[in-house]
């Protein structure tokens, strides 16, 4: 090879996280590669013709990477790369004597996103990147799963860098909606594999439910009806679970009827003991009556509500409540009876609780499941704490093109979510939906931000209609479900409740904004009156929140 100097002055950062340069020898020649320019750390590998690195420069820093070697006749591939996909210049340099034939390789990008249900990904050639995102799947408890096809493939002739549940591990990437962390497959042939919400990966040598890799794509706790809880497998609720399960730096108020209580005290049995706090001044057991309507009200709201968000999870009975950890504080602002409490009372006293001189500091998340008229005390108080309380409110069940109070609020305050009721696969009455549709009676218009799945299980309360007979305890089923955008609303504040507990550093307005950049878009392509941003999408949130906090 005759020499005339090359050099190449190219930027790396996190969409472009590497370049590759190939270049042939016809004899035995001794080679000097060098990289520099650098503004952050970066490095060189040098692979043979069969993808097996042959040497490699890892300097710390922003200090000049070098390669000098002798090498034999062939083809052969440099790779320069940025460190955690930090955005850096750089001037790659082939010395007068050594190469004259230096080709930048082309670097194309395949990015997949799988539908609501099970998806299988593959790897379609002439791509050197592939990007598969499995979006959640309805199907999961039915042992369907987002597979990635690796068939052709070793398991022990790939590298596997997992992003862990502290935040290390994986790699940043954008994939057009914001920096995420990504699980990271690294080909024997040079390809890389950026994964979020892949269940179950194949490959040659491993069944589709083994090996060290698949084991731990997924959470799945011990608790009965977990395979029918189709909503938190739609949400991606079980593969965010790998990152966190929920902290105490978060607290979840719920804003309801009350909770169903024995003449003892005595919750539902399927109740962490740390989601039963009580609102001071307020009598929180849920009366079954609706004063203003003068009549009974036997269904325990309340009692559904708490369950789809806190109901204690991984313990072999009965159903997976969305966070297993952080505290829930509870407030009985519904009904009109004796010892209920006004909504800003409630706000006034978990603010006071939770300020960060003086109180315990924590994030607050409020569900409100139920339309009603606002004081203007209220929207100041939204607007007071728009840093540090995050409003998850239902949208109503009118099917009208105009959101009621409170919900209506989320139009101009960033701290307020409106939720609106999407299908999964199939009505109460086994009827096929399309996933992710909006709910014919779920309202839409100005202000709806996400979607959330509705008619689903949860812990069930129903009164007798005589007070001292104690409520009956057990669980909806998807044959009678908790319906209405009451369902849907717990499901996002839950999935709020983990994406905070991920990253408490943020506001509750990056909270809103990490959830809407997130979201799964379901009705006409971006933002619309019907759906919002989309379908909440658990996994990507998590991720997104943590590639936040490792900037």
């Amino acid at each position: 090879m005759m020499g005339a100097r090359r050099r190449f002055l190219r930027r790396l950062g996190e969409v472009d996280r590497d370049d590759y340069y190939r270049f042939d020898l016809k004899e035995r020649r001794n080679v000097s590669l060098r990289l520099n320019g650098l503004r952050a750390d970066a490095g060189l590998e040098l692979f043979n013709q069969v993808n097996q690195i042959v040497t490699r420069s890892y300097q710390a820093g922003t200090a000049e990477e070098s390669i000098r070697t002798i090498l034999d006749p062939g083809t052969y591939r440099l790779r320069v790369f940025s460190f955690d996909g930090v955005e850096t210049n750089y001037n790659l340099s082939v010395s007068d004597n050594n190469l004259s034939v230096l080709e930048q390789l082309q670097s194309p990008t395949l990015i997949r996103a799988g539908t609501l249900g099970a998806d299988q990904f593959t790897l379609t050639p002439g791509y050197r990147r592939y990007v598969f995102s499995g979006n959640g799947n309805v199907d999961y408890g039915a042992g369907l799963f987002d597979r990635l096809d690796l068939s052709a493939f070793s398991s022990s002739s790939v590298r596997w860098n997992p992003v862990t549940a502290n935040g290390t591990g994986g790699v940043r990437y954008n994939p057009g909606n914001g920096d995420r962390l990504f699980d990271q497959l690294l080909l024997s042939d040079g390809r890389e594999i950026l994964l979020e919400g892949i269940e179950k990966i194949v490959f040659q040598n491993e069944s589709l439910a083994t090996g060290f890799i698949n084991a731990g794509l997924t959470v799945n706790p011990s608790d009965p009806l977990f395979t029918r809880q189709w909503n938190l497998h739609m949400m991606g609720v079980h593969t965010a679970w790998r990152f966190t399960t929920g902290s105490n730096s978060v607290l979840i108020g719920v804003q309801d009827g009350g909770i169903a209580l024995t003449n003892e005290g005595k919750s539902h049995p399927d109740f962490r003991s740390n989601a039963m706090h009580t609102t001071p001044g307020n009598d929180s057991a849920d009366d079954f009556f609706d004063v203003p309507k003068n009549k009974p009200d036997l269904f325990g709201h309340g009692t559904a509500v708490l369950g789809i968000i806190a109901a204690a999870s991984n313990n072999g009975t009965g159903m997976s409540g969305i966070n297993w950890v952080s505290p829930v504080i509870s407030a009985d602002v519904l009904g009109g009876n004796r010892g209920d409490i006004s909504s800003e009372q409630a706000i006034r006293q978990w603010a006071e609780a939770t300020q960060p001189v003086g109180g315990s500091g924590q994030r607050l998340i409020i569900n409100m499941s139920f339309t009603s008229p606002v004081s203007e005390d209220f929207r100041n108080l939204v607007r007071q704490y728009q840093d540090r309380i995050l409003f998850v409110i239902s949208s109503g069940n009118d099917s009208q093109s105009t959101l009621p109070t409170p919900s209506v609020l989320a139009s101009d305050n960033l701290n307020v979510i409106a939720v609106g009721a999407s299908w999964g696969k199939q009505d109460r009455n086994g009827k096929s939906q399309k996933m992710g549709d909006r709910i014919p009676y779920s309202n839409y218009g100005s202000g709806i931000t996400l979607m959330g799945p509705a008619e689903v299980i949860t812990t069930k309360a129903e009164g007798s209609g005589n007070r001292t007979i104690p409520p009956k305890y057990t669980y909806t089923t998807n044959a009678s479900p908790f319906d209405g955008t009451s369902s849907a609303a717990p499901n996002v504040a839950g999935v709020a409740s983990l994406v905070w507990s991920a990253n408490p550093t943020l506001t509750a307005a990056q909270v809103r904004q990490i959830l809407s950049e997130t979201a799964i878009d379901v009705g006409t392509p971006g933002y619309d009156l019907f759906t919002g941003y989309g379908f909440v999408n658990a996994d990507a949130a998590v991720r997104r929140a943590m590639a936040i906090a490792r900037a």
